[in-house]
This record gives structure tokens, C-alpha cells and sequence, in this order.
């Protein structure tokens, strides 16, 4: 069979570059055990495609590889298209890389707007948010990603609504919707729960306290400290910088000066190569009314222009640190450059319409919700005329054969009474 031939040939090179020689084999009789199993009864591309599908997350380097081997032998089928655009999508996102070409997805658009399953339908929208966000498209980034959330409740691949509600978080924290940005992040963090997916549902515990920061509630800040107390520290993360950020943010809104004091000593005895935190670390000196080493964190941040949020905050530190040192002319400086580009952020947010994205979204739904009802109720009239109408017609049709009836009666009378 090719499409067996063409799985393990472009399987096995991959995988060993990438991995030892022990999980290359493993992977190999993976997908040997795969292709008995699921091409009992499908064609060669069905089959093909189910191993790209059962490989995706574990293994998303060789799934794409896979899937770009039979690239050119697909068949003219809109179904096997569909699906092979949809996989071969996820598989280029899951390798990270951010496409903001919609060549590979399109035929997934065109034929899961009216066909596939929830779960085809979800990932397909999904996807295409995650496109349009690339491109730094919000408003039809959220679009896509609303309708995508309208079958949750259908789908199965939980993982892919817990990436969904992450990718609208992020939207939601350009909004300045702090509430809606921690329930998506919560949401999502329940989900990798139940996959026993620590590090990932810890991260989005972390996330939820920024916004519980943002919205300055203690009493959220303190839930979520607590849960990490029990889940997050006990687990060995491979990158503690996020977490140390974190509780750095935590002691600056609610810790003491002392307490703060103590993690900055611990923190600062090591060389700072994360822009984030040294940007944390700026702002809790100012904190203790120490400019002169907060200035010294921020002028150590690399290319701050290249994220407009840590260029925000780089502004607004650098302001507070020249206005601590006393020197206000440069204070005034930065001001001015702070609104300049916080501005320039507001009128693209208000000129997409972004603010509005999900309200429009609701309004079509209840309208389309409203004509499906009027259109029930024109085809219950309907109905009803239809059935007066028979019963009329009827009426009509048994008073003429009654009436006929009468008329042969009263004939056979009348020749009987001649006869006698």
C-alpha cells in the first residue's frame, strides 16, 4: 500500500533526528500497530489521515511530516481535502509555527461550514481565529473564535477548547476585560486538570492572577496562591522564571516591604536574562522608593518596542523612576511617549470594532434564533391552512357523492314505481 509505505518512510528519518534511537522505534511500531488497526475497513487516505490524527499530539513534527508526504496523491474527494487541510493546519500551530495564510486551511472553511462533525466544525473556526490573530486581525479573530464556542457543548476534544478559551483570553486581556480573561484561563486550567496536565493547568492559574492583579481583588489573588501552594510549587517546572514573576507582582500589591525585600535578594543574586522580569523587578524597587537600581533593571531590558505591552509598562517605569531620581524633565518625556503609543493601541482597538465582536455575534445569533421561530410559526400556519383546506376540499368532494348518491336512489325509485 503507498500510503503505509509513504507513513513509515517519512516517519522514521524524522523521528530519529529528533528523538533517541529507542522512541524513533517505538514511534515506528506505533504506527505500524495503527495502520493494521484502522485500515481494516477505511481507504488508504482515511487511514493515512487517522495516523497523522492519532500522532498529532504527541508526536506533531512527524504528524506534519506525514501529512505533507502525500501532499500531491490525495484524491479529488471535498471530504478527505477537508479533513487533510484541518489536520495538516493543526499540525503547522502544534509545531509553532504562526501561518497567516489561509491556503492550507481554506478547504476545511469551505466544506466544514456546512459539513463535519462539532469537533471538525470547532477546530475548524479554531483555527482560523489562530490565523487571523497571527495576522493581528482581533476583531475577526474573535469572531471566529465565538462561533467556535457555539459547539463546545458537542465537541470532545477538550484540548482544543482549552486552546480556544486561551487564544479569546488573550484577546480579552487587549480588551481590558480582566473578569472574562480570568474565567477563560480558570476554564481552561479545569480542563488540563482532568488530562493530568500539570504544568499547563499551573500555567493557567498563573495567568488568572495577573488578571486578578489587574482587577486588584485579593481575595482571587489569595484563592489562586492557594491552589498553587498546593499543586504548582510541589511541581518541578522546568522554567521557575514565570513563577517568581508572579510572586513578585503578589508581594508588590499585597506582600510587605520586608517580605518583598528578602525575594529580591534571592532573585538578584543571579544574572536576569528575562525582559518581564527585570521589568517586575524595576517596578518592585520603586516599590521601595529605590529608583536609582529600578532604573537599572529597566535600561537592561533588550528591544522593549518589540511587545507593545512590555513597551507600556517599560514607558511607565522608566517615567516613575526619572520622577523618583527627581529628574522631570525626562519624566515629562517619557509621558508624553506613553500616551502617544497607548492612543495609537485604543484607536485600533475601537476603529476594529473589536469591543464589539461578541455582541454583533449575539445579535446574529438571536435573530437567526428569531426568523427559525418565525419560520416555525409560518410553517405551523401553513400546516393548519393546509389542513382546513383538505378538510373544505373534503367537505365539498363527500357532499358530492352523498349528493350523487341521493340522486341514484331517488332515480331507482322513481323506475320502480313506473314498473309497478
Amino acid at each position: 500500500m503507498y500510503f503505509i509505505r509513504s507513513a513509515l518512510s517519512a516517519v522514521t528519518p524524522y523521528s530519529i533526528r529528533q528523538s533517541t534511537v529507542f522512541s524513533a522505534v517505538t514511534l515506528i511500531l506505533l504506527v505500524i500497530s495503527m495502520v493494521f488497526t484502522a485500515c481494516r475497513h477505511n481507504t488508504e487516505a482515511d487511514c493515512y489521515l487517522d495516523i497523522a490524527e492519532n500522532i498529532m499530539e504527541e508526536h506533531p513534527d512527524s504528524a506534519l511530516t506525514l501529512l505533507e508526504s502525500i501532499r500531491q496523491n490525495l484524491s479529488d474527494d471535498k471530504a478527505v481535502k477537508a479533513r487533510y487541510a484541518l489536520l495538516t493546519s493543526m499540525a503547522i500551530d502544534k509545531n509553532g509555527i504562526d501561518t497567516t495564510d489561509f491556503n492550507t486551511l481554506q478547504p476545511a472553511i469551505d466544506y466544514y461550514s456546512t459539513h463535519g462533525t462539532p469537533d471538525e466544525k470547532l477546530r475548524t473556526y479554531y483555527y482560523q481565529g489562530r490565523i487571523f490573530q497571527n495576522r493581528e486581525e482581533y476583531t475577526p479573530a474573535m469572531t471566529a473564535f465565538v462561533k467556535a464556542l457555539d459547539f463546545k457543548d458537542q465537541a470532545t476534544d477538550s484540548l482544543a477548547i482549552a486552546r480556544l478559551l486561551i487564544a479569546q483570553a488573550v484577546i480579552y486581556y487587549n480588551e481590558y476585560k480582566a473578569s472574562e480573561f480570568i474565567a477563560n484561563n480558570l476554564h481552561a486550567a479545569e480542563i488540563y486538570k482532568a488530562k493530568g496536565m500539570k504544568e499547563e493547568e499551573s500555567d493557567r492559574y498563573l495567568a488568572a492572577l495577573e488578571g486578578y492583579f489587574i482587577l486588584e481583588d485579593k481575595a482571587g489573588a489569595d484563592s489562586i496562591m492557594n491552589i498553587l501552594k498546593q499543586s504548582h510549587f510541589k511541581y518541578k517546572h522546568d522554567d521557575s522564571t514565570d513563577l517568581t514573576n508572579y510572586l513578585i507582582s503578589y508581594l508588590i500589591e499585597y506582600g510587605t516591604d520586608k517580605e518583598l525585600s528578602a525575594l529580591l535578594d534571592s532573585v538578584t543574586n543571579t544574572e536576569l536574562s528575562d525582559n518581564d522580569i527585570k521589568l517586575n523587578v524595576a517596578r518592585a524597587y520603586l516599590k521601595l522608593n529605590n529608583p536609582g537600581k529600578a532604573m537599572n533593571y529597566i535600561e537592561s531590558v533588550i528591544n522593549p518596542e518589540n511587545n507593545k505591552y512590555r513597551f507600556h509598562k517599560y514607558l511607565i517605569l522608566k517615567m516613575e523612576a526619572f520622577e523618583g531620581k527627581g529628574n522631570y524633565k525626562e519624566a515629562y518625556k517619557i509621558c508624553r511617549e506613553y500616551y502617544s503609543t497607548v492612543d495609537e493601541w485604543h484607536h485600533e482597538l475601537f476603529k476594529n470594532d473589536l469591543l464589539f465582536a461578541e455582541q454583533r455575534h449575539a445579535l446574529e445569533t438571536d435573530k437567526l434564533i428569531k426568523l427559525q421561530n418565525k419560520d416555525r410559526i409560518i410553517l405551523g400556519y401553513s400546516f393548519l391552512l393546509l389542513i382546513l383546506v383538505s378538510r373544505v376540499i373534503y367537505y365539498f368532494y363527500e357532499r358530492t357523492r352523498i349528493k350523487k348518491i341521493i340522486t341514484e336512489k331517488e332515480k331507482q325509485t322513481l323506475e320502480l314505481e313506473r314498473d309497478r
